[in-house]
């Protein structure tokens, strides 16, 4: 890293366009990106980096990707502001936490057809779902083993 790059200008890892970066621990990544769609991409692909680097089995890679991203996406359709997504991975788990501010506080509606896809999907690629309002945040706790079976 030299004195005129990017990373050396901002040291907090806040790169243009929103993104933020932080890598507390080798076994943890935390992103913070603008709850806009196309930052989905980069979602998945730090996703898949974190993945690979914790050695995970590649089937469960790919489903706690696609819960990841079927969390965040939720998150967009609520409106949210940010997104600030956490990983983690322990012995025998890997975990997300996704917080979002929705632009109207937490919703109280029916949810509808596409909530209620989005719930079926999650319950089915995560062994742990846990969605929590309060502060006028959602936080989204995923948890999957991280071996097959």
């Amino acid at each position: 890293m030299t004195a005129d790059s990017p990373a050396a200008a901002n040291p907090s890892g806040f790169m243009p366009g929103g993104l933020t970066i932080s890598n507390s621990t080798d076994r943890s990544l935390e992103l913070r990106v603008p709850a806009r769609p196309e930052f989905l991409a980069v979602v998945r692909r730090a996703l898949n980096g974190f993945a690979a680097r914790m050695g995970l089995d590649q089937g469960v890679a790919e489903e706690f990707t696609i819960a990841v991203n079927e969390a965040c996406t939720a998150a967009i359709v609520a409106d949210g502001r940010d997104l600030a997504v956490s990983l983690g991975a322990t012995d025998g788990r890997v975990e997300a936490r996704i917080v979002h501010a929705p632009a109207q506080g937490p919703s109280s509606g029916d949810g509808g057809r596409a909530q209620l896809l989005s719930t079926l999907v999650l319950f089915s690629l995560a062994d742990v779902v846990q969605s929590e309002a309060g502060d006028g945040t959602i936080v989204t706790r995923i948890s999957r083993g991280r071996t097959a079976g």
